[in-house]
């Protein structure tokens, strides 16, 4: 019986790890046809790679606080657009626009953060897709 080469099983190999890459990166986890608004209080700014995290409490329609995780690009991508580590501190009030969740978790892709408190405008550089 004939033994495969141990170069099948290295591309065995990397195809399914670039199936796990491709399936983290893409583009189901968030619709980003609608755009969603939220105003709440920052509790942590995690500049961080691959992606950057906003956690932020938001009152819900009973008044509880409710913790939103919000993903960002990464800390070059941000960098590119003005942001750095001190951007965003825990207590900021802070509107953040949106891509939500696909599936309904409290969530999802920042595209802009308004810091209430001076009015700057932070942008990602993600934008909505327009399509429905």
């Amino acid at each position: 019986m004939k033994r495969k080469p141990k170069w099948f099983a290295i591309v065995f190999a990397a195809m399914l790890l670039g199936q796990q890459a491709r399936a983290h990166h893409g583009e189901n986890l968030f619709d980003r046809s609608r755009t969603m608004t939220l105003t709440g209080t920052l509790r942590l700014f995690r500049w961080s790679n691959p992606h950057t995290w906003l956690y932020v409490d938001v009152p819900n329609a009973s008044g509880q606080q409710e913790e939103w995780v919000l993903q960002a690009p990464s800390v070059a991508v941000l960098s590119r657009y003005g942001w750095n580590s001190h951007a965003l501190q825990p207590g900021d009030k802070v509107i953040v626009q949106y891509a939500p969740r696909t599936d309904g978790k409290l969530g999802g892709q920042v595209m802009t953060v308004t810091l209430t408190n001076n009015g700057r405008v932070l942008t990602s550089g993600v934008q909505a897709t327009g399509r429905s």
